[in-house]
């Protein structure tokens, strides 16, 4: 069982990599929060408290897309093309299918937020260009590129003299050199000299991005849900009304909840992605605390699980022709 999950999750993987909107999605979101430090220095207010706030929605809203689009072009292409029934055919159980796509799935979304977060924290580690004269953090504008320029050319070199597929190639190797890339800015200073690792680590920015990548997880289970019923726009525009819902949760519903049962029902069923949403806290100063964040990655699996175990009932009576 554990070697079919392994199978089925790899190729859920390579094949959520090779969509085209997986590439699309991935730069047109690193082009943003490359453009944050610039865009950051229209504010009346704090620039770098806006370059937080704005480079964590940017990631998050990214990935939730990514993994709607990741999710319901795997899962209802083979419904449709029926090469589903080829699969099930095979000593394969349905649940084990869906767990499967959804590891999948959310190991591509999560490597797309994780080039997204090392492109983040290079950017607030170079900091908001406040005028023309403003000079880039050398470090980062050099390692940065380097690692930015090499995947780029893997990329090509792979795709022209071996055929593989272009944007798993950028991916994969953006991954692993801008890692590098971030290794090299976090020992090094502005001024080129050695820093100390921890110099420019924030546990608090850490943990903003560890329940904003498990935001993404539950909408990956949720798109893995819809997918088994609905079509790929309906599964997208599903995943964002939740989404909006969900960062409005207390004003939206909470104030309703007693007086209303549907509300009620909605603030329950729907995740109240306030809990995860750490912004606030980061521009305001609010200490982060451990107990917190596994309190509320508690309160996120238990929406992943509950959503598969949906997923799981919908797909069991679904007929694959």
């Amino acid at each position: 069982m554990v070697g079919q999950l392994f199978h089925i999750a790899r190729y859920a993987l390579i094949e959520a990599l090779r969509q085209p909107v997986y590439v699309v999605i991935l730069l047109l979101v690193a082009g943003l929060l490359l453009a944050n430090p610039t865009l950051s220095k229209f504010t009346l207010d704090d620039d770098n408290k806006l370059l937080i706030d704005l480079g964590l929605s940017t990631t998050l809203l990214g990935g939730v897309i990514l993994g709607a689009f990741a999710a319901s072009g795997l899962l209802r292409r083979e419904i449709e093309e029926g090469s589903l029934l080829t699969i099930l055919s095979k000593p394969i159980s349905r649940g084990l299918l869906l767990a499967g796509k959804f590891i999948g799935v959310t190991a591509a979304v999560t490597l797309a937020l994780w080039i997204w977060m090392l492109i983040y924290l290079l950017s607030l580690r170079q900091g908001v260009f406040q005028s023309a004269v403003d000079q880039a953090d050398g470090p980062v504008l050099a390692f940065g590129s380097a690692a930015a320029v090499l995947s780029f050319l893997w990329a090509v070199t792979a795709n022209f003299f071996r055929s593989k597929n272009f944007g798993a190639q950028l991916a994969l190797s953006l991954g692993v050199l801008l890692t590098v890339a971030y290794g090299a800015v976090l020992v090094t200073r502005p001024d080129w000299t050695f820093q100390p690792i921890q110099s420019d680590l924030d546990p608090q920015v850490l943990a903003a991005l560890l329940l904003a990548t498990e935001v993404t997880w539950i909408f990956c289970a949720v798109a893995v849900c819809a997918a088994t019923r609905l079509g790929q726009m309906s599964t997208l525009s599903l995943c964002i009304i939740l989404f909006l819902i969900g960062l409005g949760s207390d004003s939206l519903l909470g104030n309703l909840a007693e007086s209303n049962a549907l509300a009620a029902l909605l603030h329950h069923v729907v995740p109240n992605l306030q809990f995860l949403w750490l912004a606030d806290a980061l521009t305001q100063s609010h200490p982060i605390s451990a107990n917190y964040v596994l309190l509320v990655s508690a309160y996120a699996a238990a929406f992943v699980l509950a959503a598969l175990f949906l997923a799981l009932a919908l797909f069991q009576t679904k007929e694959v022709r």
